[in-house]
């Protein structure tokens, strides 16, 4: 599994202000429900991901079937959004580093 490079993230756990910081970021992202039809796209794309070898967690099919939802991007760091955006109309900004580290 590759992780974030030591430049892609700042640590936001080091000390109140860049919890703070965090936090004001978070407020502003847009908030997407988790309806039904939500549910059953995200048991769908897990479906059609599943019969071509992959096997992708419940909460990366709802998170990214949400932003499909939502016509968003998804920003991660995470290689699962990178295989579901092979198989779905799903947009990514990644977040790892090249070399996997």
């Amino acid at each position: 599994m590759r992780r974030l490079s030591n430049n892609s993230c700042p640590d936001y756990t080091k000390d109140e202000k860049a919890f703070e910081q965090l936090l004001s970021g978070l407020q502003a992202l847009e908030e997407v429900a988790l309806s039904p039809e939500l549910w059953k796209a995200a048991a769908r794309l897990g479906h059609l991901l599943r019969r071509q070898g992959f096997i992708i967690p419940l909460p990366d099919l709802l998170i990214a079937q949400a932003a499909i939802f939502a016509g968003l991007e998804l920003w991660h760091a995470d290689e699962h959004f990178e295989r579901i955006q092979q198989a779905s109309s799903l947009r990514t900004r990644s977040f790892l580093a090249p070399d996997g580290s």
